[in-house]
C-alpha cells in the first residue's frame, strides 16, 4: 500500500480573536481511504515501559513523568499501526 502524506494546520491562542487553539488535519496522498478512530488515552492506561520502533531505544518508568496528561489520538482503525497520527494532550500541547 502506498504511504500517504498528511497536512496539519495549527493555530495558536495568539492568532485567534477569542484565544482558542485550533488543530485541523487531513491525509492528502494515496488513492485508498484509510479509516481512523478517535481515542482518548487516560494517564492510568499509558505504558510505563517503551521501546522506540526505529532506534529501539528503551525508556523505563524512571524516565517518564509520574503524572502524565490525558491525550487524544487518531490511530489507524485497522490496528495495523501501533501509534496514532496526531496526538494532542489535554493542555493542547502538540506531541
Amino acid at each position: 500500500m502506498k504511504q500517504t502524506e498528511c497536512t496539519t494546520i495549527l493555530v495558536g491562542k495568539n492568532a485567534t480573536i477569542d484565544g482558542s487553539t485550533m488543530i485541523a488535519r487531513s491525509e492528502d496522498g494515496g488513492r485508498t481511504i484509510i479509516p481512523e478512530r478517535f481515542e482518548v488515552v487516560m494517564p492510568k492506561d499509558q505504558p510505563k515501559h517503551y521501546e522506540s520502533v526505529i532506534s529501539h531505544q528503551k525508556i523505563d518508568d524512571a524516565d517518564l513523568l509520574s503524572n502524565p496528561l490525558r491525550y487524544t489520538s487518531a490511530p489507524d482503525a485497522s490496528g495495523k499501526t501501533e501509534f496514532g497520527q496526531l496526538l494532542v494532550s489535554i493542555q493542547t500541547i502538540l506531541l
